[in-house]
């Protein structure tokens, strides 16, 4: 079950892939019958804010972006292109120009989550982290760089496995969610940072989104 997967298990979803090549749209046609009105292909903030519109007229609960990396790049080359129509000779941003890139996607998280009231999940993938040229051993996620501030819950996904006997032996894998913050505990709880296990099911079961929403401790109809 991949970070998209996981994604589309939540309470009524529509996707909005910014990905180069549209790579979440075959998970989609997987999941539901009707992913012709669940998903949206982006090429650009206007695509994106039209596609969060129509996903709440839709009746829709929970705006997937996929990803927080290809959110923070398309938000970017679209502002280069901005500047570039009074001087075509620039190649980059500044550093204090990404704020005006930020400010656009802010408008469209809060929209989705102040205005709309919508579940809003934003994916990203995890990349060893670097200093000075040399590998720190750590991890840690591309995109937005405000994902952190704004997620109630963040979660990491992984694959655990478990072997047993010798010759042969047997591979147990068991796909897992380890909870690095829920804004919904005290940081001092032990419930703060956790792991759950993730279900291998059909969206129709809504397992997973039960788990997930159980974290909260908020009732079934906060969420709806």
């Amino acid at each position: 079950m991949s970070k998209t997967h996981t994604s589309l298990l939540f309470l009524e979803p529509a996707l909005a892939d910014l990905t180069l090549r549209g790579k979440s749209k075959v998970i989609v046609q997987k999941l539901y019958t009707d992913w012709e009105d669940r998903y949206f292909r982006i090429k650009s903030f206007d695509d994106l804010r039209n596609a969060l519109d129509k996903a709440h007229e839709d009746g829709r609960r929970t705006f997937i972006i996929e990803t927080g990396a290809d959110l923070r790049f398309m938000g970017g080359e679209e502002y280069l292109r901005e500047l570039q129509r009074a001087k075509p000779e620039r190649q980059a941003l500044h550093v204090t120009e990404w704020k005006a890139v930020n400010t656009w996607v802010n408008e469209v998280v809060n929209k989705a989550m102040e205005e709309y009231k919508m579940n809003l999940v934003i994916t990203a993938e995890m990349q060893d982290e670097w200093v000075s040229n040399k590998p720190t051993g750590r991890r840690k996620r591309s995109g937005y760089p405000r994902m952190d501030f704004y997620a109630d819950i963040r979660l990491y996904l992984k694959i655990e496995t478990e072997v047993e006997g010798v010759n042969p032996e047997v591979v147990h894998k068991q796909r897992v969610a380890l909870i690095a913050k829920n804004g919904f505990k005290d940081q001092a709880s032990s419930e703060w940072v956790s792991k759950i296990e993730l279900p291998r099911e059909d969206p129709l079961t809504g397992e997973t989104f039960e788990i997930i929403m159980g974290l909260t401790g908020l009732s079934e109809e906060k969420w709806k």
